[in-house]
C-alpha cells in the first residue's frame, strides 16, 4: 500500500476569509493487487455549521462521482453531527450513506 495526498484551504488559510473554508484535496493510492487510483474532492464549510462536499475517483473500475453535506450543532455540553453522502457506482448504481454523531461532555 502506498498513499500520498495534498490538501489546501483556499478561503480560510490562503485568502484569510473568516467563518468559511474551501478545502481542495487530491489523493493517490496504489495497492499491490489493484490498479492505481486518483481521488479529488472539495469541501465547503460555512460558519463551522454546514458543509457541502463533492468528489471524483479517477482510474477506478467501480466508483466515479460523489456528493454530500453535513451539519454540525454544538452547545455547551452537546456536540452533534449529521452527515449524508451520495456515491455513484458502475455496478451497484446509487449508494446513500447517513452518519449521526453525538458527544456529551
Amino acid at each position: 500500500l502506498f498513499r500520498a495526498g495534498v490538501a489546501i484551504d483556499l478561503l480560510g488559510q490562503v485568502a484569510g476569509v473568516k467563518g468559511q473554508k474551501l478545502m481542495f484535496s487530491t489523493d493517490f493510492v496504489t495497492l499491490s493487487d489493484n490498479p492505481e487510483k486518483v481521488m479529488m474532492g472539495a469541501e465547503y464549510w460555512w460558519e463551522d455549521i454546514l458543509a457541502l462536499r463533492a468528489g471524483f475517483q479517477f482510474l477506478s473500475d467501480q466508483y466515479d462521482y460523489s456528493a454530500g453535506l453535513g451539519v454540525k450543532y454544538e452547545t455547551g455540553t452537546f456536540h452533534g453531527t449529521i452527515d449524508y453522502a451520495f456515491s455513484h457506482t458502475k455496478d451497484l448504481g446509487s449508494i446513500n450513506r447517513i452518519g449521526i454523531g453525538m458527544r456529551f461532555q
